[in-house]
């Protein structure tokens, strides 16, 4: 069975480098707005790697509007437009990289990290993208991070990554993706879209419905 044994988020929202270790069932505790929503679209979009498809914080609030240029630039203030508030963003420019940790129960050789690295400027809200897997690798030998503590920008990452064996970039989300699935096991393209809608929170009124949704 291939596991998700860790998350790393780099200025990824409020988180600056933190490491998330995965041991069997997994519970997210924590006051609201600690971060459990935002950790949980971390993994989505690892594994979605697609705007069109991925719904954030929807584990949280369905009328959220949070987005991927807000968690890159880390936005303050309201998500929800129905109680609107001055934009405001704990980063200007910046880099931010999401790292997920794989390992192979039956082979070790099968273990592998893989992720999204994004640059965000303060003049638009484009967010460029380098999609990466890394056989053999942990969360923490992805360079994101340079000596001094400085987040590698996404030219420098490029460069850094190209001098680990066997780690591959990925000039599109659909290599990526299809590189993802066939690592987690041959799965289907369906796998992607039942990743969002499995995060999808929902109250439960009937357990026949809930099975049928």
């Amino acid at each position: 069975m291939i596991r998700l044994t860790a998350i790393r988020l780099v200025n990824w929202y409020h988180f600056a480098d933190e490491t998330f270790r995965l041991g069997g069932s997994c519970l997210l505790l924590g006051d609201n707005g600690s971060g459990k929503s935002t950790v949980l679209d971390a993994v989505q979009w690892a594994l979605v790697a697609d705007q069109q498809q991925a719904r954030f914080n929807k584990a949280a609030n369905e009328q959220s509007r949070r987005n991927l240029y807000g968690y890159v630039r880390y936005k303050l203030g309201s998500e929800d437009e129905s109680r609107p508030g001055q934009v405001r963003f704990g980063r200007g420019g910046c880099a931010s990289y999401v790292i997920l940790q794989f390992a192979d129960d039956r082979d070790p050789g099968g273990d592998f990290a893989c992720g999204i690295a994004m640059e965000a400027a303060e003049a638009d809200t484009h967010v460029a993208r380098a999609h990466f897997v890394v056989p053999r690798n942990t969360a923490a030998d992805i360079p994101a991070v340079a000596p001094g503590d400085l987040v590698r920008p996404l030219r420098d990452f490029r460069h850094a990554l190209r001098a680990i064996p066997q780690a591959r970039l990925f000039a599109d989300a659909g290599t990526y993706r299809d590189e993802l699935r066939h690592r987690l096991g041959a799965l289907p393209e369906a796998f992607h879209r039942l990743i969002v809608k499995a995060l999808d929170f929902k109250p439960i009124g009937e357990v026949r419905d809930f099975v049928f949704h």
